[in-house]
């Protein structure tokens, strides 16, 4: 069996006979008992370090464990499930190796220490509300290979004021950047073509976008309530978006009217 396929089998839930029958390693991290898959973790963990051929931490491994303040992602991991460190409240220093393939939804949710984010090259998926209220999250980097952010992605990341989009992505989804009020501009790279509803809704500091091709789909409200625009370089072709190009045109100049 190949890599790629054995990878493709592992899920991210943990069932009651996963949990009777793992391998638990001196710090209490239980494991499957092929090491590859990260069940579950004490709440009380402090330091927290992941076996080399494990691929994928399980949903809520390390749900609510506050002991923690730095953790390392390592090249070997393949996926982050769903709600992993979700409530990991005293996380500051979050590093990711490349080699991480998928973070799952909610992985980092409330994580609200966080102050900076670099998603590696190897990143294809951020999945949703996977970083929604990191409330102190100043600068984010997404990589190159991240094609999809996912709905609520980084919701009330109240702080974050300086975003870098690789230049795969193609969807950008509904509220993945609402109520990010420092964002002071953006960039759309040309490889977007689907910004969801209120992406960028309530990003009241933003005073500069720029996108560098035409985006076929902009959902409602997408960028409404920016107060700020100076400058406005975005060819904007709404083929198939929720209101026409004029309106699309007409938003993005008047301010009062919020952007499509």
């Amino acid at each position: 069996m190949s890599l790629e396929v054995s990878l493709n089998t592992l899920t991210a839930f943990v069932t009651k006979e996963d949990l009777e029958s793992a391998w638990t390693d001196e710090d209490g991290i239980m494991y499957s008992v092929d090491k590859l898959r990260l069940l579950k973790a004490p709440k009380t963990i402090e330091k927290i370090h992941i076996r080399h051929e494990t691929k994928m931490i399980c949903a809520y491994a390390f749900q609510d464990c506050t002991r923690n303040s730095s953790i390392i992602i390592p090249s070997n991991l393949y996926e982050i499930g769903n709600d992993a460190f979700n409530g990991c409240k005293n996380i500051e220093t979050l590093v990711f190796e490349n080699g991480l393939v998928n973070i799952g939804p909610s992985a980092f949710y409330g994580c609200s220490k966080i102050t900076s984010l670099v998603i590696p090259d190897s990143v294809n998926s951020i999945g949703s509300s996977a970083f929604d209220n990191c409330f102190n999250l100043t600068s984010v980097i997404i990589g190159n290979n991240v094609s999809t952010i996912g709905p609520f992605a980084f919701r009330s990341c109240y702080k974050l004021a300086s975003l870098v989009l690789g230049e795969s992505v193609k969807t950008i989804d509904r509220q993945a950047f609402q109520h990010c009020k420092s964002l002071l501009s953006l960039k759309i790279p040309s490889s977007v073509i689907f910004i969801g509803e209120e992406a960028f809704y309530g990003c009241s500091m933003l005073s500069s976008i720029i996108a560098f091709n035409y985006v076929g789909w902009i959902g409602k409200d997408a960028f409404a309530f920016q107060l700020r625009f100076k400058e406005k370089i975005i060819p904007f072709n709404v083929y198939k978006g929720t209101y026409s190009q004029e309106n699309a045109e007409r938003a993005i100049n008047d301010s009062t009217y919020g952007c499509v």
